[in-house]
Order: structure tokens, then sequence, then C-alpha cells
């Protein structure tokens, strides 16, 4: 079985499963080094998408070195 190593966005945080170029900012500025991953699936709602200043829904790194 291949395991696929994702890659967070260091502007965004969001997390990119393919491709060098993030699909939510268009960066490439993106790492291997990231831990804690977020699932946001309610972005009106969640006090740490408020904190973090992130409004859509999706999979973003909490931390990203």
């Amino acid at each position: 079985m291949n395991r696929v190593r994702l890659k967070a966005c260091k502007s965004c945080r969001a997390i990119v499963i393919e491709g060098d170029k993030c699909s939510r900012c268009g960066s490439t500025q993106l790492t291997h080094n990231w831990d804690v991953l977020f699932i946001l699936l309610d972005s009106d709602r969640s006090e740490l998408a408020k904190r973090l200043d992130v409004d859509t829904e999706g999979a973003y790194a909490l931390l990203v070195k």
C-alpha cells in the first residue's frame, strides 16, 4: 500500500493532497513539515476557524513549520 505524504500550505494552512500549488490561495510554498490536522465543517460556528482566520470549509494544518 502506498502512503500519501500530505503537504500544508505555508500561506493559508490548507492541506494539499496532490500537486505543487495550493488550490485555496495559489501559493507554491508547501511543506511536509506540519502537525495537527484540523477539519473545518462549519466556518460560521467554529471558534478555532475565527482564531486562525479561516473561512472556507476543508482540511487545514494547525502548526505549519
